[in-house]
């Protein structure tokens, strides 16, 4: 049974999640980190600089998502629109 939550929980019960690699915690604390001590700008600045395909298209407002897309970028590597979906997969619901 599913109750409550958000769409998100909801799109995410029904179509899976993205298979993002898991990002190493050293580098989680040192993007955090940056973006405390030098703030939205400079967050900003180095998505746009390290991950501009994201940049052009993702939440530039939102600083969640660019530290993601940052955190994905010096760990792998790639953009975190390489390990997004195109089609997502339909859940089997159960009836009872």
């Amino acid at each position: 049974m599913l109750t409550g939550g958000t769409g998100l929980y909801i799109r995410a019960f029904l179509e899976g999640l993205d298979a993002i690699p898991v990002i190493p915690d050293n580098i989680r604390q040192l993007v955090n980190d940056q973006y405390q001590a030098n703030g939205i700008e400079w967050l900003q600045q180095e998505v746009a600089q390290k991950d501009p395909e994201y940049f052009a298209i993702g939440e530039n407002q939102n600083p969640h998502r660019l530290l993601r897309a940052l955190e994905v970028k010096e760990a792998t590597g790639q953009s975190i629109l390489f390990y997004q979906k195109k089609k997502r997969k339909i859940a089997r619901l159960k009836r009872f």
